[in-house]
């Protein structure tokens, strides 16, 4: 047989290779696009005159009307990663269970709590979601309870909080080097024109 690096027909394969985007530094949905999405529905739940913002923000002054702060203080794994590929990106998937956080403030605070404990649990939620974050569904709430809080006058205010459970379905992808295209070359070989059989041994 006629070695390939010896043939006059044979050509090295030309393989083109090509490279995805840059590797993503964070999920999809983010935490933003998430507490968006709660914080446009909180405005529907909430009652009248209550604002949204969210959480842990520093140099943060407190309206002076009632209002509504969200924080995600859990995330819990609820499955094993699926990893699947587009083009040139690999992509992680995951399901998370999220505690949110909700601190209600201000006058009224409690029978806002629970409405908003309540109207989670509803369907209504879940179609809200479906319509501007289908990665993510409500599942269910705990119990609203009273936290103490004094002002810096040595009053008390209202203040309930609710943590709402939300299932999110989160993506991250990298990119990966894939041949877009791929050029074969057909190597000639050279086979004896005559078959000789194996030698045929005598059994005793």
């Amino acid at each position: 047989m006629q070695s390939p690096r010896n043939s006059p027909n044979s050509k090295p394969a030309n393989i083109r290779l090509s490279t995805g985007s840059a590797v993503q530094t964070d999920f999809k949905p983010s935490e933003a696009e998430i507490l968006t999405a709660v914080g446009e529905w909180l405005l529907t739940a909430l009652p009248a005159g209550f604002g949204v913002f969210q959480g842990q923000q520093n140099q943060f002054a407190n309206p002076l009307t009632q209002f509504a702060t969200m924080t995600i203080v859990a995330r819990e794994r609820k499955n094993t990663d699926s990893v699947f590929y587009v083009a040139t990106e690999r992509i992680i998937q995951k399901s998370v269970l999220l505690t949110i956080q909700i601190d209600v403030w201000g006058a009224g605070a409690g029978n806002a709590a629970e409405r908003v404990e309540t109207l989670w649990r509803s369907p209504s939620s879940c179609d809200f979601f479906r319509e501007i974050r289908p990665e993510c569904a409500p599942t269910h709430a705990n119990d609203p309870h009273q936290q103490g809080f004094q002002t810096a006058e040595k009053q008390y205010e209202d203040h309930w909080i609710v943590d709402l459970k939300l299932n999110a379905i989160t993506q991250l992808s990298s990119s990966q080097e894939s041949a877009l295209s791929a050029q074969v070359s057909l190597i000639n070989a050279d086979f004896p024109s005559k078959i000789i059989p194996p030698t045929k041994r005598k059994m005793k």
